[in-house]
């Protein structure tokens, strides 16, 4: 016997795109120099990173700058507060001379590997960094070799400060590095009474969901977990579904079997049939363009969908960028944290072993991406990108977003990050009233059956699980 729907009387959230700067250009034509996007050089991604990150550095070391000579003033110490000097070209560094630089990271690897040759399912740190690796920070004038522990920390295309002093051999010893400044996103109208569980408006929650990984088609997944998603989403599984206010699905949709697409064109058009708006963001083995930013799936691939709810779903591209209701919500399908814990990592304190370092976690790769003010700083280093020739549309605004999710993780993650007054991102635990960046690493739906609700009037967050328990 067939089960109807059960009407649900849905809870709505107003939807603003904002990935249009992730659309990549069509034509030739459309850029004043005529020339198709691939027929560019790599050196303008670089150079456009370097001229909006350029000037966001100098304005932490300015800041930071202040900060220190406001504290040697309280405490009468006049020594050395004012004697760094700021040099605008790598070219203009002097031996001997405590100076601050600003540039691009390029990282020298003893292991020439390229992220082609790197299985993201394995992460596999000492297969790319190693011993010998070296840091050169580079900018249109020239470059300069950096010594320095923190090697492992920093990848190629991260745009930074650096202090220290130049030696007769050349070599920048450094001292102190700076990220670009940024600042926190607008407070939330309703998280102003967070603390005290009051909503002014007397409301019920807003959600929306983050899924990723579904991989449809896969004859190793099992169609269960999808299905119970359905139903929940439909409200057969009680009546929290009629607050999720939009689902979206963050790459990994679909496996390599030739049905694959049309198993997601079936689950989307059920799910669009119950009435819940849908965006869909394409992923690494997804049927669209490799290289970042993806462009959104054909409507092509997604007929029965499309065309009769063509309204309901929106085809994104990769990365994504929308507002909901207040909340800036800013997101990828996971490549560029994956690839980022491939060629970053933390120190160990271990005495046994000085020096020992391991690889950065998802949440902290996520982190890094947001303090380091880039989306996909390994772009196109070892990630494909396209070389756009007049910005560098991955560079995120100093205004922080509310919401910052990455797909297809290993486990689920998340974290509070408040936007440090200078160079940095720093997490938070408590409930304290300021507005803060919510993390989000979105597990792997075939693989853990998870599904993540957040709340749109508070940033918190909720698991719900979908699994057969066998």
């Amino acid at each position: 016997m067939t089960v109807a729907a059960i009407p649900v009387q849905r809870a709505s959230s107003t939807h603003l795109p904002q990935w249009q700067r992730f659309q990549p250009e069509r034509t030739a034509s459309e850029h004043p120099t005529g020339t198709h996007p691939y027929q560019r050089q790599y050196a303008h991604v670089y150079h456009q990173r370097l001229a909006v990150l350029g000037p966001r550095v100098w304005q932490a070391v300015l800041r930071d700058n202040q900060c220190e000579n406001d504290n040697h003033n309280h405490s009468n110490n006049n020594d050395d507060a004012h004697t760094v000097r700021h040099v605008p070209r790598i070219l203009e560094l002097e031996e001997g001379v405590l100076s601050i630089a600003v540039g691009t990271i390029v990282k020298e690897y003893e292991n020439s590997v390229t992220g082609n040759d790197i299985n993201s399912d394995a992460v596999v740190p000492g297969a790319v960094n190693g011993a010998k690796d070296a840091l050169v920070l580079e900018d249109e004038s020239g470059r300069v070799v950096l010594a320095t522990a923190l090697v492992h920390q920093y990848p190629t295309g991260v745009v930074l400060g650096v202090q220290g002093t130049v030696g007769t051999d050349g070599v920048l010893q450094v001292e102190r590095f700076y990220h670009p400044w940024t600042c926190a996103p607008p407070a939330l109208p309703l998280y102003i009474d967070h603390t005290n569980n009051i909503n002014n408006n007397n409301n019920d929650p807003t959600y929306i969901m983050l899924v990723s990984g579904l991989h449809c088609g896969s004859p190793k997944v099992s169609s269960l977990p999808r299905d119970m998603l359905l139903s929940y989403l439909q409200g057969r599984f009680g009546h929290k579904a009629r607050h999720v206010a939009r689902v979206i699905f963050a790459g990994g949709l679909t496996s390599t079997d030739a049905t694959a697409v049309q198993e997601l064109d079936g689950f989307l058009l059920a799910l669009a049939a119950s009435g819940v708006p849908i965006d869909v963001l394409p992923g690494e083995h997804d049927p669209t363009t490799a290289n970042w930013p993806q462009r959104s799936l054909h409507r092509a691939l997604l007929p029965h969908t499309t065309t009769r709810y063509g309204t309901l779903v929106a085809r994104t591209p990769n990365p994504y960028a929308a507002r909901h209701d207040h909340v800036v919500c800013l997101g990828t399908d996971g490549r560029n944290v994956r690839d980022l814990c491939t060629r970053v990592g933390v120190p160990v304190d271990n005495h046994d072993s000085p020096g020992a370092w391991r690889p950065v976690t998802e949440l902290q790769a996520l982190e890094r991406t947001l303090a380091w003010g880039h989306v996909c700083p390994t772009g196109p280093d070892s990630v494909p990108t396209v070389p756009h020739a007049l910005q560098d549309p991955m560079v995120i605004e100093p205004h922080l977003p509310h919401l910052y999710f990455a797909g297809n993780a290993k486990k689920f993650a998340t974290q509070r990050v408040v936007a440090a007054h200078a160079d940095t991102a720093t997490a938070v635990d408590t409930d304290d009233r300021v507005a803060f960046t919510r993390l989000v690493c979105v597990p792997q739906f075939s693989e853990t059956g998870q599904a993540v609700l957040v709340n749109l009037q508070t940033l918190d967050v909720e698991v719900v699980r979908f699994q057969d328990e066998e």
